[in-house]
């Protein structure tokens, strides 16, 4: 799942190049894609997991690996309040169940224009994470399973049209 999301913020760069985007990597574990986002041109990158133990690997790889502006904080993704002005591209490498809770709290977060990139979704559990996604507005335009696993990018429906 994370090589797709990967893909996705590859793509995403691409797309941005030449202005100042902004990141919130939810569920940021190791911090691999906030890394990579910051070395693919975001201006601010914030990260957030619920495990003290990954907050700490994920500060330290951000700086072993040259990026040490990057924000990560020991933070409950439902128990996140976003800023006002949301983020350019939200990141969710979260379990189908927590997806699927999150979803007002991920709306919130995305700002009028973003870009979503959600993953570690099993494939049985996808409907049910689509459908509770658009009950926020949201939607998706490319979806990738690879084996049983399901991850998809997408944004806010007016945004897509």
């Amino acid at each position: 799942t994370t090589s797709t999301c990967m893909r996705f913020l590859v793509d995403i760069s691409r797309e941005r190049k030449g202005s100042k985007w902004t990141v919130a990597d939810l569920g940021t574990g190791m911090g691999l894609l906030a890394i990579a986002a910051a070395k693919l041109g975001a201006g601010e990158v914030w990260g957030c997991d619920f495990d003290p133990f990954a907050v700490a690997v994920a500060k330290r790889n951000a700086s072993r690996n040259g990026t040490p502006d990057i924000t990560v904080k020991d933070q409950d993704v439902l128990q996140w309040k976003p800023r006002k002005k949301g983020y350019d591209v939200v990141l969710a490498n979260l379990f189908s169940t927590v997806l699927i809770e999150a979803w007002p709290v991920i709306a919130k977060s995305l700002a009028k224009g973003g870009d979503l990139v959600v993953s570690g979704i099993l494939a049985s559990q996808a409907w049910n994470v689509f459908e509770a996604a658009a009950k926020e507005g949201i939607g998706f335009t490319k979806v990738v399973k690879k084996g049983k696993w399901v991850s998809a990018r997408g944004g806010w429906f007016e945004d897509l049209a």
